[in-house]
């Protein structure tokens, strides 16, 4: 993060977090508290180095780091839509922003669990939200009319194959977004050693300073060379500097599906698998 942006927050966040001086005790700095939850979440630091960084106690810091977290998401929620998690479900549009976060479901949920109890769900199985696109998934989701999903299997033809190929680009994106959250916020490489609440608090505004930063503040945030790109040339991909830069990955949920996709999803999938091969198609895919 630049100066200029930081600063900018500093001035959003400081009604939110000054404190007054009292006759027992000097207030932490406003300046100082966005400075240590920001080192926090973007190194994944202990409190111990906190501590010994910013000569302020443990204790406090303990309660810092929820504070400031939860004011960050409340100045740029508008930059990230969602509930609140321990297991962090995400949708991750083609600039490689989270357009829906869902940070409810805990470890006592089954992965299977995940998606269907989200309020994206209910929504797009009500036919709540605009139409006119659809969602890429991998296996890990059911197929489904506004949700696309590779095809299965080994012995697959030659246009399944093609489109299976376009869908990874597609999901490309989505690990990309996710891998450029986890290695900017090293907080995410290892385990979290907060309580659940903070945690929520920690994701939230990891995921909104993302999404302001990559719309905001792209040449700093985001170079070009930090994302995978194919060259369509040589048929290859250069993969982005953010993998040579993570030392962790955030995990995948596992398998949610069942054999029971609905005909229509299977009938529009083939439209699609139809459009690769033909009017879609580039010279290079197969």
């Amino acid at each position: 993060m630049d100066v200029e942006h930081f600063n900018a927050l500093l001035e959003s966040l400081t009604p939110m977090i000054q404190k007054e001086n009292t006759v027992m005790r000097q207030a932490i700095p406003a300046r100082i508290k966005p400075q240590m939850a920001l080192k926090y979440i973007a190194t994944g630091v202990s409190y111990r180095y906190l501590q010994a960084c910013y000569r302020i106690s443990r204790a406090a810091i303990s309660l810092l780091i929820p504070e400031v977290t939860d004011a960050i998401y409340v100045y740029l929620k508008h930059y990230v839509k969602g509930t609140n998690s321990v297991v962090l479900m995400a949708v991750v549009d083609h600039d490689y922003c989270f357009r829906y976060v869902n940070i409810g479901a805990n470890e006592r949920n089954s992965d299977s669990g995940i998606f269907r109890n989200s309020a994206l769900y209910s929504d797009l199985e009500n036919n709540i939200l605009p139409t006119g696109g659809f969602l890429v998934g991998d296996d890990a989701f059911a197929l489904k009319t506004y949700l696309l999903k590779p095809y299965s299997g080994t012995n697959l033809t030659r246009v399944q194959k093609i489109f299976n190929y376009r869908l990874s680009r597609a999901r490309r994106i989505v690990e990309n977004g996710f891998g450029i959250l986890t290695s900017s916020f090293r907080i995410f490489q290892k385990p979290i050693p907060t309580d659940v609440n903070t945690t929520d608090k920690i994701i939230q505004a990891s995921c909104a300073l993302h999404n302001w930063l990559r719309l905001t503040s792209p040449s700093c945030y985001f170079p070009k060379d930090c994302v995978d790109v194919e060259n369509i040339d040589s048929e290859t991909i250069v993969e982005g500097t953010w993998r040579r830069e993570l030392i962790a990955t955030l995990p995948s949920i596992t398998d949610q599906t069942t054999n029971n996709s609905p005909q229509i999803a299977r009938n529009l999938r083939d439209k699609y698998v139809e459009y690769f091969s033909g009017a879609g198609a580039v010279v290079w895919q197969a």
